[in-house]
């Protein structure tokens, strides 16, 4: 039960700093982030939190009727409902941010790096008290603490499972501000040619939050959610690392494309 413990904490201190690789891989590719655009990306995210939660609730409640928040939705609505949500989730975070590269960067003059600085912060703090949680379920863990059902899934599963669970979550946060980033570019293109971007942008983040939803659902499980409280199986948890690893290794190519099609056309305009 200590070792348990250990490597759940150790996943949730993982967790919580996963964000590091793709900063590093991202400095290392381009110049620094703009640290204010960065602060305001992850102030424009908790700022988009209550309002994004308040809407998705009411969406919920409109489809499943009020004192439903267990309720499985049926027939269509099983797909529907997640991509709605996440939807509405895109046109606020997005939108919110949109708004704030125009505030910062007035007059077109919105540029790559504006874009990715923006984005990348505002996904550095998504579920990032996930990670105290498992720390502070890893150390009870280690002391023989299952007074929680929470403490008692992570007592009852098998060790590899529960070491391939803790990597699923913490490539989910390796990859969220990857892909957070990229769409930081995409509005950066809004600000400073055409606001089809914007629109993008909103597709994207709706598409990249939806379709792990229906390929859970593809698979036989019920809900999202019901599969985060207990559908820890192995062939859930391995189409989770897959989908996360390609989410992040296609915004990873897509942001080094964008990259260098910007620095040609800057020399052909130099030159």
């Amino acid at each position: 039960m200590i070792l348990r413990g250990l490597v759940v904490a150790i996943g949730g201190f993982l967790f919580i700093f996963a964000p590091g690789l793709p900063m590093r891989l991202l400095t290392q590719r381009f110049r620094s982030f703009d640290r204010d655009l960065l602060y305001w990306g992850i102030g424009t995210w908790f700022v988009s939190l209550l309002p994004m939660l308040f809407l998705q609730s009411l969406l919920r409640q409109f489809v499943l009727g009020p004192g439903s928040a267990d309720t499985v939705p049926e027939g269509a609505w099983r797909f529907m409902l997640p991509f709605l949500s996440s939807l509405v989730g895109a046109l606020v975070v997005q939108g919110a941010l949109y708004l704030v590269l125009r505030y910062k960067r007035p007059e077109r003059a919105a540029q790559f790096m504006d874009g990715l600085s923006l984005g990348f912060g505002s996904g550095l703090v998504i579920q990032v008290f996930i990670g105290f949680t498992f720390i502070s379920a890893g150390f009870r863990l280690s002391f023989g603490d299952l007074s929680t059902p929470f403490q008692t899934v992570l007592a009852e599963l098998p060790l590899h499972i529960l070491m391939i669970w803790l990597i699923a979550h913490i490539l989910y946060r390796a990859a969220v501000p990857m892909v957070s980033g990229a769409l930081g570019v995409l509005l950066a293109r809004a600000v400073s040619s055409s606001l089809r971007f914007l629109w993008i942008a909103i597709l994207t983040y709706t598409v990249f939050e939806s379709i792990f939803g229906f390929i859970l659902l593809g698979l036989g499980r019920q809900s999202l959610e019901a599969s985060s409280a207990g559908g820890m199986d192995l062939v859930n948890l391995l189409v989770t690392v897959a989908y996360y690893v390609l989410a992040f290794v296609l915004a990873y190519r897509w942001l080094l494309s964008q990259k260098n099609t910007q620095d040609s056309e800057s020399a052909i305009r130099g030159g």
